[in-house]
């Protein structure tokens, strides 16, 4: 499933594999992959349109995947499994990861620092690309942690069963339970910005603007279980100013620039700015980001406007 209006409405793409898939990540919006049974591994370069199956050196259940460019990644799973690549997947790399059971989710804020998540017993971090993990210990009763994801270094969530969302301030060190109105077993959880969304069984999707602190529910259309989401290229299209509102503003900068081959701040098809580019900025008018929401196009002599645009891609399968 991929949403072009973060997560107000969701349209179906084909893996076009039967092996059950478990985690998906886009590098930009272009570039993504997914992995799932028997050590599968899927490309994409055109957002999802078209998927196409890439050399797995695994045969193990592969749980989640995270790209933080078009080259450089790592997955997980079972048998405590992270790999890592160099190259967008074309060769993968051994990770000692020091868990004690399958590696359910990993995530990475940049090339550096990473978390992944085992169960209810361990979560992991790095600050080396994974060249050293180090384990920390959950202690206690806890939930399965089947997600987890980075708003910034020290700023971590994970979510799991019982409906469970807890977030970290400092890197995993203590943790404490976020406000959550959606309950579900959730199985990811995915931020861009201070946007978040976690999935889970029953097509539930909780959605969060502040970071992790309180998550209130959104509509997948599917009653089937989420197993993955991946949130990308978080930019309002026609907001050439980048101020958040497409407004007349926006269409100034758009008439300043006409005719130039120049890239515009959130401009989705770069080149020379034309025709095509107004369009894009009067189909968005009236759009804020981060509300969905839009407002009657004025003339450009006297508009005001607003858009939000994180594209948001889901994978409906169950793990075994």
């Amino acid at each position: 499933l991929r949403s072009d209006d973060a997560g107000i409405s969701w349209a179906p793409q084909t893996s076009g594999t039967t092996e059950r898939l478990n985690g998906v990540a886009m590098a930009d919006s272009n570039h993504g992959w997914a992995v799932g049974a028997g050590g599968t591994i899927l490309a994409t370069t055109d957002g999802g349109g078209t998927w196409n199956p890439q050399e797995s050196v695994l045969s193990t259940n592969l749980y989640d995947v995270d790209f933080v460019s078009t080259q450089i990644g790592w997955i997980s799973g079972e048998q405590q499994t992270i790999r890592h690549t160099i190259d967008g997947g074309m060769n993968w790399s051994f990770q000692t990861s020091h868990a004690v059971e399958p590696i359910n989710a990993i995530d990475f804020v940049d090339a550096e620092h990473g978390s992944y998540a085992a169960w209810s017993t361990t979560t992991g971090r790095t600050a080396d690309g994974g060249t050293t993990w180090i384990a920390q210990q959950l202690g206690g009763s806890n939930p399965d942690y089947f997600g987890v994801a980075h708003f910034s270094v020290e700023l971590v969530v994970l979510v799991g069963s019982d409906s469970a969302i807890v977030r970290s301030e400092d890197g995993g060190q203590t943790w404490n339970a976020a406000q959550n109105s959606v309950g579900t077993l959730f199985r990811d959880v995915t931020s861009h910005n201070q946007f978040g969304w976690a999935v889970g069984a029953g097509g539930a999707i909780a959605f969060s603007t502040d970071s992790g602190k309180t998550w209130t529910g959104q509509s997948s259309g599917s009653v089937g279980t989420l197993r993955s989401v991946v949130a990308f290229d978080a930019s309002l299209a026609g907001d050439y100013d980048n101020s958040g509102i497409v407004d007349a503003a926006d269409y100034s900068v758009w008439r300043d620039n006409l005719g130039l081959s120049t890239v515009l701040p959130n401009d989705h098809t770069p080149g020379v700015v034309d025709q095509t580019d107004y369009n894009t900025w009067k189909a968005n008018f009236g759009m804020v980001l981060g509300t969905g929401s839009a407002a009657a196009l004025p003339e450009p002599s006297t508009c005001c406007v607003a858009i939000l645009a994180a594209n948001v891609l889901l994978v409906r399968r169950q793990r075994q």
